[in-house]
């Protein structure tokens, strides 16, 4: 019984092995039947390129046309110029990529079927030999070379167009369009700013020259500034007063000063000169104790004017 069972396995083993033997055999052929199929030719295959401007051209130079002739173009223009040709070519390149499917699935079908046609008549990709590699050299190299059509299928059979390339460099090109845009603002902003200090500074010295030449001294900020002090002694009085009071650590001396230089010729004067001398001997340290604007009360309003443009300028310091 049990060698019925056995042989009844060995049949059905046998069976077995016989039909995966007859499905690889059927396999083998379609897929050597497969290298045969010759439906398609290499098909041209446009390239996605980037213009060498682009690639590692300068940003300031893409308005330039004859548009502009008449004066130079801002860097606000360039970065504009150069993100209208960033945006052109991006839908350049993604027509010309779109349009070269076609040809680069069939390319990718005529390389696949041409290896497999080399691979079932015989021919590697590649062989390998041992050598001298010179004639003097004492061992033995290894030298792989490469099936020559391999090399023919790179050159004539494109299966890439550089798509993925041509966007790395247009992202590249983005990213100096800002670049160029953050360090152009950053220059106009500090030639604005210097052109501005010229301009306030050319201000200042026209005003100098103003009141040297009206209270007849020598262009000079301090001399100016003793010239009005000279011609008002109620200003001068002020003066001595807003110096003590801007200065925590004065004490009351040039009020003492300006005091003993101060003659009362009338009694608003009088009233006046005991006002600050009051405050004087109030004094204990706190200087906001003295009103500089109680003198200007009587004097003159055009020197005041002068005074008050000398300081705002920043022509001279208090200090």
């Amino acid at each position: 019984m049990s060698n019925k069972i056995d042989k009844s396995l060995e049949a059905l083993r046998t069976a077995v092995a016989a039909h995966e033997a007859a499905v690889l055999a059927e396999a083998e052929r379609l897929h050597k039947a497969a290298a045969d199929v010759t439906g398609g030719v290499i098909m041209p295959v446009t390239q996605c390129a980037v213009p060498a401007d682009v690639r590692s051209g300068s940003i300031g130079r893409f308005a330039n046309d004859p548009a502009h002739y008449y004066r130079s173009p801002s860097y606000q223009e360039h970065a504009a110029a150069a993100r209208m040709k960033l945006e052109s070519l991006r839908k350049e390149l993604a027509a010309t990529h779109a349009a070269n499917a076609p040809a680069l699935e069939n390319n990718a079908q005529v390389s696949a079927r041409l290896r497999l046609l080399m691979t079932n008549i015989g021919i590697p990709e590649s062989t390998a030999h041992y050598g001298y590699a010179t004639p003097r050299a004492r061992k033995m190299t290894r030298t792989v070379t490469e099936a020559g059509y391999l090399a023919d299928l790179r050159t004539h059979c494109k299966m890439t167009d550089g798509y993925d390339v041509a966007v790395k460099l247009l992202e590249e090109f983005e990213k100096r369009i800002g670049e160029y845009e953050r360090a152009e603002s950053a220059k106009a902003q500090a030639e604005a700013r210097e052109r501005e200090a010229r301009q306030e500074q050319s201000k200042k010295n026209r005003l100098l020259e103003t009141l040297s030449e009206r209270y007849d001294c020598a262009v000079d900020a301090q001399d100016v500034l003793a010239a009005l002090l000279r011609r008002d002694r109620y200003l001068a009085l002020s003066h001595a007063l807003r110096r003590t009071r801007l200065d925590a650590g004065n004490d009351a001396s040039l009020v003492r000063e300006a005091l003993a230089a101060f003659t009362p010729n009338c009694a608003e004067d009088q009233v006046l000169v005991e006002d600050i001398e009051a405050d004087v001997l109030a004094f204990t340290g706190d200087v906001r104790i003295f009103k500089p604007e109680a003198p200007l009360v009587y004097a003159d309003k055009d020197i005041v004017e002068d005074y008050n443009l000398l300081q705002g300028l920043g022509l001279v310091s208090l200090l």
